[in-house]
């Protein structure tokens, strides 16, 4: 009968030694699992960088001479509208950006609603999770301008079902800043050359 109470008593203090700190007991190796999962799937909210590219972008345009607006409106595919109303042609603008200067790729899901798709590197450093600890201070944003066709060709899709257009600086070069693109598909007249001071 003695041993039968001891064991209750020791049963008795182990519960509340729990109690008082706060009920908590060693994480089984399923907890484990799911922290180590919950901090992979973690994602930086970048949603005002986002909507920073697209003013950017839409500046860009301007300031090339293109007119252009922003779709306010959540439209399926796009987030500008240039267009040049003298040929009555419209141009539907995708924008996809990324924070990181190191970014490897960028997110997409498609491209069949729009005409061009623009890449825009923010450049605002190093992520959080970035696993080499680097610190790059932040640059100018790049711009590049592609075909919704030669996006299209670009993507490729991995094992977590996200459509992907991986990052390749030589292969981009070319679309660096190309706005002429949007120009030609709108039947503009050619920019005008800049005219070098005297």
């Amino acid at each position: 009968m003695a041993t039968t109470i001891q064991r209750g008593v020791r049963r008795t203090k182990t519960a509340n030694i729990r109690k008082q700190r706060g009920g908590m007991s060693r994480p089984g190796p399923s907890q484990k699992l799911e922290t180590s999962e919950a901090k992979k799937t973690t994602r930086q909210n970048t949603k005002l960088e986002s909507e920073g590219a697209e003013f950017l972008v839409l500046g860009q345009l301007l300031i090339a001479g293109i007119p252009a607006y922003k779709a306010y409106t959540n439209l399926r595919g796009y987030d500008i509208v240039a267009t040049w109303p003298e040929t009555n042609r419209v141009a539907r603008i995708q924008v996809k950006s990324r924070w990181a200067t190191t970014a490897p790729h960028f997110l997409i899901k498609t491209v069949d609603e729009c005409d061009f798709v623009v890449l825009v590197r923010l450049n605002r450093g190093s992520p959080p999770w970035d696993t080499a600890k680097r610190v790059l201070p932040p640059q100018e944003p790049e711009y590049y301008v592609l075909a919704a066709g030669e996006a299209k060709n670009l993507i490729a899709q991995r094992e977590t079902g996200w459509d992907k257009i991986w990052w390749r600086k030589d292969d981009f070069e070319p679309h660096r800043r190309h706005w002429s693109i949007v120009r030609k598909f709108l039947r503009m007249p050619k920019e005008p050359k800049a005219v070098k001071a005297g």
